[in-house]
């Protein structure tokens, strides 16, 4: 048997504990996934268990998404993960992503190529329904 340990509890996380998982299950391998993090609730200080007055959006409130801002699939196995969440509603992938670069003499906004992937209502949100 092979032991795997997985710490934190964002994005990366989830998606590391899940693919270890299925991939044992498919493949009739014997994988101990174990899963540390340092909350009862995934998205750490997105969750609505946080008492931080930000971590939930409030009509007329400022608000900021702790998360990763969006998610940019590379891996095959990633972007079929987030087509999955998008099927189930969490997740939508037509926010346009624009990035600064800073070594330019007059820095401009470039828009990239594909678009990124983003939780709907935010990345805490989408992230505590996933380990509901």
């Amino acid at each position: 048997m092979v032991a795997v340990a997985v710490v934190g509890s964002g994005v990366a996380a989830i998606t590391a504990v899940r693919t270890l998982c299925t991939s044992s299950l498919e493949n009739n391998l014997p994988v101990q996934v174990t899963w540390f993090t340092a909350r009862r609730k995934m998205g750490s200080t997105q969750s609505s268990l946080s008492n931080s007055p930000m971590a939930r959006p409030k009509p007329g409130d400022p608000f900021f998404d702790y998360g990763c801002q969006y998610m940019s699939p590379v891996s095959t196995v990633f972007r079929n993960e987030l087509e999955r969440w998008q099927e189930l509603g969490l997740v939508g992938n037509q926010f346009e992503v624009s990035v600064l670069n800073a070594k330019d003499v007059h820095p401009k906004m470039t828009k990239l190529e594909s678009p990124g992937w983003v939780g709907n209502g935010g990345m805490g949100p989408m992230l505590e329904k996933l380990t509901i």
